[in-house]
């Protein structure tokens, strides 16, 4: 009774905080699955131990409450208003008491909560928002950040907004699948609606109206119609985890065409965007007032409410984004709104139309306070309005519109244009303008929201924000820093000092900008078409102006990286690796500014010296490969990650160039030509050494041949144009660098006193040593991994299941027919009855993979399952001359194996057979077989670098993508190769020989040009291979952590048995061609690690026979073998 007369009691402070909006009538009480769902996932262990409530239930447009309390059993009690409230108040819980946090980049750090009870709470905690409304997305977002996003990406995504008590976000993935059957439903034919739509890339665009068409090749429908099943699951988990979604509606676009099919149309041809050619913008609009418009907004929201369920009121709708209207009269804007809002209540009675207020800000010009009026005017219901202050923090709108005279709004902050990476934030700002907005007595505010165009860092000052959601007063940012870097941080023995005072820096300096004549995050000047003018101190939304000492952000950064030498277990914790390469980013981002000044003055000068020049110059683009290495050791900063999100998404391999196209052009060009060069452009590994380093080393040869009164800026950036459009339609992903190892941690020392080159070597060789460092980090931390397999669910794993005869077709892989423990928890759960149907119905693969995925969500946080597909090559020349010549004098050792081959056959990096080619196809077959037994499709793929290996897999597995909707790119690793040594047939081509004939394939980081490994009188001891393959596997392991579970390696014969010790699994001996699934359990053990005894390499052994002698008739028997 406590607890709810304390719920009662913030519900009533609550409710006096802002004027209360317009709210719906209340709902039946709702399920808490969806939260108890989310702990589930994120929290497996501890899942059961929270309970929730549901009390004094309020509706969306009513404040929320929520307390926190110690349960019975040692359970933790929380209790809210709605499913909102529960999760902010869990989230409160995890971050205040338990420490623990979950993130956009590194995912959730919840696991890091020890196993056992849950920590108790000192005090119950109770929270009240002040506002109703906690919105976030921006619709440029959707193409920015989550263009090419999985549905693993997007679950993690509406995990944190949940937690972070969001319940207004926008929602506009796979709309253009209800466009394409409303406009087929006019008439339109797919050619004439394939000339409107956008490139996957560029879908917000064509929303607002701005573009139209594909200058890449035309939006593929097989996509549409993924991304559209993939909104169904993101509509679906937002209503579970206590979310509105805002879906969208018919905003007036429409294709040309429109004409043919409704020739009385009152349509007019929009406003030329940017400085795009005419076929792709100049967009047509039908007015609002025209009937049609009516018809077919009603068209649109059946449609959506048919595929969506009636799951919202709220309808995001924006006409004039960057788009003017066609006319200024007062009486015309307010008819357009008029029409706008009357056409979407006679569609959904109940519907609020949520603008974005941009238009407002992006042309003031245009958008004077009564032409502002007569367009909201037309909307005379308030409440049926909501508007989104898009950019409050730097260009509010509110002010000068009376509160958008008494229509709701929403105080954003948009942050972020375009995906910029820089530091920056304005912590004081976002903690006192919303509340005192909210508190201005003629304020119709309603909520506090995101609305960043991209969602890539900085997200501290985005948790910032939505924490004030729930602060009547300005949140002190000295407190909220500490406590967010001690959950930031969970999982390390402990956090340094160092890393608070890291931090508090970056609070009072990066983050505390004032200056709001530059108002965003900063671009590095390196992104940018280089020139001798204009780069430095730009301000503005793209501003390169550093609000800031750089010597402060240095200072941070060395203590921050100082800090893993006092506790070395921060070099496993995946929060500190990734904010540790950032801010290395940032640093060597503000170092090259000085750099460039003195090259354009050194330039610049009646004594100007070519040499002083390229000094300069190399010095440049020194600091350039030293960004690219440092950003090549996490995956977040990869253009990889971007463009295997692209064609991962694509889902047939006929797709994948055409979305890694407009993936890469977005980044770069943004347009055919160049319309908003750089607008998007990011500091990532590949896309700075491949992209911006050669702009700037052409530009650094231009200012050598050049005088200063010869300079030509417009004919240099006509000529790079030309470079930048080939390099573009070139396919670079296998140029991306990942030149080390993407293990190490991160971390540099920088000096920057004294010469720059020597600031760069150092930084460079501080960097590379750093997987020494690393390697004692592991030592220090005293963990380590231990493998076993789990028995039970395949033939192989029973020692009764001969190898000889095992048929791995015949037996689906061996997979064994049973039942499975989390069949029995769902029957003793359901009672039986639906469930038992349920799984009658799904295959005995699809039944193993939710009996794995089970596992590793009751998993310990210290233990995760892993199948691992083991495939054996299939038959090379060498294992043709093997059997011909025999065992003395082939396997001893002394002769033949030693050969690059004979006068009729090559082994050397050994190819496949006729017999090998037809077993690789053998397994192709099979999968192909079991996966429409829903057989789990890998996730990842590994393959050793040796020629037969990368042949198996490439028939194996190429051609399945249609099946499986999943692309086949495997990793090259050399840690799977077989024995190194001696024999030729495993001596493996070069780098670039292996790139030219397998271009899909990802080659890692840290491989060499010509074999280094390979030595020809020395051959690796079996117990030096096992080390090594114990190696590979706590690499995946550690790597992939539970988000792959399902992994392919292509390997040989000892590399798969050596892999089998390592995980505790008999010997079974792979036939040539053959596939088995292992199902790994890994667990992290406290304490250092046994050493291993490695036994050093063996030599060439004296033959016991006369090799010569061996094979019979002699080597051309063995072409005859071959041709067998």
């Amino acid at each position: 009774m406590q607890i709810l007369t304390l719920i009662s009691g913030l519900l009533a402070i609550a409710s006096t905080a802002v004027a209360a909006p317009a709210a719906r009538s209340a709902d039946p009480e709702p399920s808490t699955t969806g939260i108890e769902s989310l702990l589930q996932r994120r929290l497996p262990q501890h899942a059961e131990k929270f309970e929730f409530s549901i009390v004094n239930a309020t509706s969306l447009g009513e404040n929320d409450v929520y307390a926190v309390s110690n349960g019975k059993n040692g359970k933790i009690k929380v209790e809210g208003s709605s499913l909102s409230a529960l999760a902010t108040g869990v989230h409160r819980y995890l971050t205040d008491v338990a420490h623990v946090d979950i993130y956009w980049f590194i995912g959730s750090r919840l696991d890091q909560i020890p196993a056992g009870q849950l920590p108790k709470l000192d005090k119950t905690l109770t929270g009240s928002s002040v506002v109703p409304y906690r919105y976030h997305f921006n619709t440029v977002t959707t193409s920015y950040t989550a263009a090419f996003w999985s549905w693993e990406d997007w679950e993690l995504q509406l995990d944190w907004m949940a937690l972070r008590g969001v319940n207004l976000p926008l929602a506009w993935i796979g709309v253009e699948k209800i466009f394409i059957e409303v406009f087929q439903e006019l008439g339109l034919t797919d050619a004439e609606i394939s000339d409107f739509l956008s490139g996957p890339a560029f879908l917000a665009w064509n929303h607002f109206g701005n573009i139209q068409g594909s200058w890449g090749g035309s939006l593929p429908y097989a996509w549409v119609d993924s991304q559209f099943e993939l909104q169904k699951k993101i509509v679906q988990r937002m209503v579970e985890l206590g979310m509105t979604p805002i879906l969208p509606a018919f905003p007036g676009f429409v294709p040309r065409a429109i004409t043919r099919v409704l020739p009385d149309a009152n349509v007019i041809n929009g406003s030329a965007w940017e400085a795009f050619p005419a076929l792709y913008t100049n967009d047509t609009f039908m007015e609002p007032t025209d009937p049609h418009f009516t018809e077919i907004q009603k068209s649109f929201i059946s449609k959506q409410t048919a595929a969506y369920g009636d799951v919202t009121t709220f309808y995001t709708l924006d006409q004039f984004n960057e788009n003017n209207p066609s006319s200024g009269d007062l009486s015309y804007l307010r008819n357009v709104s008029s029409g706008t809002w009357q056409a979407l209540k006679a569609a959904a009675p109940n519907a609020t139309w949520v603008m974005q207020g941009w238009l407002f800000s992006s042309n003031s010009a245009f958008w004077t306070n009564d032409r502002v009026e007569a367009y909201l005017g037309g909307v005379t219901v308030d409440s049926d309005l909501l508007i989104l202050d898009l950019a409050s923090e730097s260009l509010p709108q509110w002010q000068r519109t009376n509160s958008y005279f008494g229509k709701p709004w929403i105080w954003c902050q948009i942050h972020d244009y375009g995906g910029n990476m820089g530091f920056y934030g304005q912590v004081m700002n976002i903690t006192v303008n919303p509340i005192a907005a909210l508190n201005n007595a003629t304020s119709s505010l309603v909520g506090f929201g995101l609305s960043m165009e991209g969602q890539e860092g900085n997200e501290i000052v985005y948790d910032l924000l939505l924490d004030q959601a729930w602060s009547a007063t300005p949140i002190d940012t000295a407190t909220y820093f500490h406590d967010w870097v001690t959950a930031r941080y969970a999982g390390s023995k402990s956090i340094p000092t160092d890393i608070y005072s890291a931090w508090d820096i970056l609070r009072t300096t990066v983050y505390n900008n004032t200056n709001l004549a530059s108002n965003a995050v900063p671009k590095a000047i390196f992104e940018l078409i280089p020139s001798t003018s204009g780069l430095v101190n730009r301000t503005g939304h793209h501003p390169t102006t550093l609000n800031y000492n750089p010597a402060d952000m240095v200072k941070a950064w060395r203590l921050f990286y100082n800090s893993a030498f006092k506790e070395p277990s921060l070099w496993l914790n995946s929060a500190y690796e990734f904010d540790l390469v950032d801010m290395s980013r940032q640093v060597l981002a503000n170092a090259f500014i000085p750099v460039y000044q003195d090259l354009v003055a050194a330039w610049n000068t009646t004594n100007s010296s070519t040499t002083k020049v390229q000094t300069i110059g190399a010095e440049l683009i020194g600091i350039l490969e030293a960004v690219d290495t440092i950003l090549s050791t996490n995956e977040n900063f990869k253009l990889s990650t971007w463009i295997n999100s692209a064609r991962t998404s694509a889902g047939q391999r006929s797709l994948e160039d055409f979305l890694e196209y407009d993936a890469i052009n977005q980044i770069t060009l943004w347009g055919p030509t160049g319309q908003i060069s750089d607008y998007a452009s990011k500091s990532w590994a590949g896309l700075v050494s491949s992209y911006y380093t050669p702009r700037w080393e052409k530009f650094i040869e231009y200012l050598v041949d050049t005088n200063p009164a010869q300079y030509n800026q417009t004919a240099f950036k006509a000529e790079l144009l030309q470079w930048e459009l080939q390099w573009q339609n070139d396919t670079i992903a296998a140029a991306t660098k990942d030149g080390v190892d993407d293990k190490v941690a991160g971390g540099v020392e920088v000096v920057l006193e004294g010469p720059l080159l020597l600031f760069l070597t150092i930084i460079l060789a501080g960097f590379m040593a750093m997987s020494e460092s690393l390697a004692t980090a592991n030592r220090d931390a005293e963990s380590y991994l231990t493998y076993s397999t789990v028995k039970g669910y395949f033939l192989q794993d029973e020692e009764d299941t001969d190898s000889s005869r095992f048929d791995y077709v015949a037996t689906n892989f061996g997979l064994i027919n049973r039942t499975y423990d989390y069949e029995a928890a769902l029957s003793a759960r359901h009672e039986g009855h639906e469930d038992e149907a349920e799984i009658e119905q799904k295959t005995q693969w699809s039944r193993f993979e939710r009996q794995v995925r089970t596992l590793n969500e009751q998993a310990e946080s210290n233990v995760v399952y892993k199948v691992l597909y083991l495939g054996r090559h299939g038959e090379g020349f060498h294992n043709v001359a093997e059997s011909w010549y025999g065992t003395d004098a082939w396997d001893e050792k002394c002769y033949w194996s030693l050969q690059d081959g004979n006068e009729t056959s090559t082994w050397s990096d050994a190819r496949l057979t006729q017999v090998g080619k037809a077993q690789a196809q053998t397994a192709h077959d099979a999968w192909k077989k079991q996966i429409e037994s829903a057989i789990p499709f890998p996730e990842m793929f590994y393959v050793s670098p040796l020629n037969r290996c990368l042949e198996t897999a490439a028939i194996t597995f190429r051609g399945l993508e249609k099946d499986v909707v999943k692309p086949f790119r495997p990793t090259v690793k050399e840690l799977v190769r077989e024995t190194i040594g001696i024999h030729t047939c495993d001596r493996r081509s070069s780098k670039t020989a292996i790139q030219e004939e397998y271009p899909d394939y990802i080659i890692e980081g840290g491989f060499a040009e010509n074999d280094e490994l390979w030595h020809p009188s020395q051959r690796e001891s079996d117990s030096a291979l096992n080390a090594r393959l114990k190696t590979f596997l706590d690499d995946i392991f550690n790597a992939n952590s539970k988000k792959n579970t399902f992994i392919s390696v292509t390997a040989h014969s000892g590399a798969i048995t050596s892999i089998l010790d390592v995980v505790g699994h008999r010997r079974f001996k792979l036939q040539t061609g053959g596939v088995i699934p292992v199902l790994v359990r890994a667990e992290r053990v406290q304490g250092k690690e046994p050493e291993r005894v490695i036994e050093p390499p063996t030599g060439v052994p004296e033959c016991k026979s006369d090799p010569l002698a061996a094979g019979g008739k002699g080597p051309l028997q063995v072409r005859e073998v071959v041709q067998l």
